[in-house]
């Protein structure tokens, strides 16, 4: 019996960085993008999901994972990285809607979180060169 899942691409410029980065940060989580040189393939098991099950997601591909969210067998928490993009503002209002609204989905977290005190939203730091960090 196969596992249905969700699969999208997108790229990536950080493949060879080593230290803390957005791809390190990606592959510690339970549902990490497969990497192939610049470019990310998600394919989010939707099934086999347990509770608080991490899923991460750059930010251009947020939209896409908010389309399938309940299609989780399990409520998950989000990791959202990758870009500048602020959250909410900086995303369509459905998506977030979904998102923040979905029993699916424990929490959300974000670089450039612009929401204070929602149960959901949680901030992750910046600060850190995330993109050129392999180039030293």
């Amino acid at each position: 019996m196969s596992t249905p899942s969700m699969s999208i691409q997108s790229t990536h410029d950080e493949a060879s960085c080593s230290y803390v980065s957005t791809c390190g940060l990606s592959l510690v989580c339970d549902q990490p993008p497969t990497y192939f040189g610049r470019e990310i393939k998600y394919s989010w098991n939707t099934t086999d999901t347990k509770h608080g099950t991490t899923v991460y997601v750059h930010c251009r591909n947020l939209p896409n994972l908010a389309q399938g969210v309940h299609l989780f067998a399990a409520p998950i928490v989000i990791v959202v990285n990758g870009d500048d993009n602020l959250f909410p503002s900086d995303y369509p209002q459905d998506c977030i809607k979904t998102l923040i609204e979905s029993p699916k989905v424990l929490a959300i977290y974000a670089q450039n979180m612009c929401v204070v005190g929602h149960p959901k939203c949680k901030h992750l730091p910046i600060g850190l060169d995330y993109h050129t960090l392999h180039q030293t």
